[in-house]
């Protein structure tokens, strides 16, 4: 079995095998994953963080051990708390744009943190410890995403799509989510629209039933979502009204309160 690190700043994650297939999904700098079948210089990958599955260019993987893997996955991460960061490669001697959301492992006091054999610095103030991680705030870190524009498969403020958007949110303030909207509305408990407060998660549905959507509410008549782009909009009973547009944009499924 292999082991692959990314040491880019986002790898797009494919359905199939080709350049041209769809992005299901994106690796963020430092993420880890177990490598599966080659076929046409692709590799199927599974990955560390939400055990989503997808095919990867080869060129784009950095190969570790399995012990490099297990060490990874056990040592502290800090985050990346901020939509988009800087960082410099100390041995490269350049700089790297870093996602919202990425997970570094032992940083030290001046933000210094090593990849595998690279080593970089990015400013203190931009990352944050587990152990500093809180659901305070979280609404804020939302709005930071505002204007991002919506990218199916996007996990990043460069594009981003309902359920990345969710996933990033709540992976900054320490609870992993699962990538898609049809599994995140499995998880927390149900509430109403009546009861529901800022952070609960807005789950919509289409024709069928089946949920296709995913927004963070901020009160009990808004939502945050990503839609064309990361905007806020009216929210009732009946799903998501756009003003933009004068019309119901969105079908309510459900709402689901997160406890960690």
């Amino acid at each position: 079995m292999k082991y692959g690190i990314n040491l880019n700043s986002v790898i797009p994650l494919r359905a199939e095998p080709d350049d041209r297939s769809e992005m299901i999904s994106q690796l963020l700098l430092g993420e880890r994953f177990i490598c599966g079948e080659n076929s046409r210089g692709f590799c199927k990958i599974s990955n560390w963080i939400d055990n989503y599955s997808g095919w990867i260019d080869e060129k784009t993987i950095t190969e570790i051990t399995e012990q490099e893997y297990e060490d990874l996955n056990k040592q502290k991460s800090y985050y990346v708390a901020i939509p988009l960061a800087e960082a410099f490669d100390l041995m490269n001697k350049c700089v790297i744009r870093i996602p919202g959301g990425s997970r570094l492992p032992n940083c030290d006091s001046i933000g210094r943190f090593s990849l595998h054999e690279r080593k970089f610095q990015v400013h203190r103030d931009f990352i944050l410890e587990e152990s500093e991680i809180s659901r305070d705030g979280l609404l804020m870190t939302a709005m930071s995403f505002i204007n991002a524009p919506y990218m199916w498969g996007g996990k990043t403020v460069m594009g981003i799509d309902c359920s990345g958007f969710t996933q990033v949110v709540f992976s900054l303030h320490g609870y992993k989510l699962p990538r898609d909207s049809k599994d995140q509305a499995l998880e927390g408990e149900s509430v109403s629209l009546e009861a529901s407060q800022p952070g609960d998660l807005v789950f919509c549905q289409n024709a069928s039933g089946d949920v296709i959507h995913v927004g963070i509410v901020m009160d009990k008549r808004r939502i945050i979502h990503a839609s064309g782009r990361v905007k806020i909009e009216k929210l009732d009973d009946q799903g998501i009204y756009s003003e933009e547009y004068q019309r119901y944009t969105h079908q309510l499924h459900s709402i689901r309160r997160i406890h960690w």
